[in-house]
């Protein structure tokens, strides 16, 4: 199921345009996994400053959200979560 491809569910009602498909994906990549380090953060919250528009990030946001509660450091969900709401 194209909606569920690699095991992660995407909610069918975002289209999402192939730049911030990209970067989603790089993020996904990052957070795959059971322990996660400093450069994959760095990593991640790199990919988050790029994000230029507010509509990108609401996308990304929305996706990849429901995603950190695998991140075991709270720290970690704080500070990818920040970036999140910055825009």
């Amino acid at each position: 199921c194209p909606a569920n491809a690699g095991g992660r569910r995407r909610d069918p009602d975002i289209v999402i345009p192939p730049a911030t498909q990209q970067k989603i994906v790089r993020i996904q990549n990052q957070l795959d996994g059971f322990f996660h380090s400093e450069e994959q953060i760095q990593i991640i919250i790199q990919i988050l400053r790029d994000v230029t528009s507010s509509s990108e990030m609401g996308i990304i946001r929305r996706v990849i959200s429901p995603m950190l509660t695998q991140l075991l450091d709270i720290g970690d969900r704080t500070r990818i979560r920040v970036e999140l709401s910055r825009i």
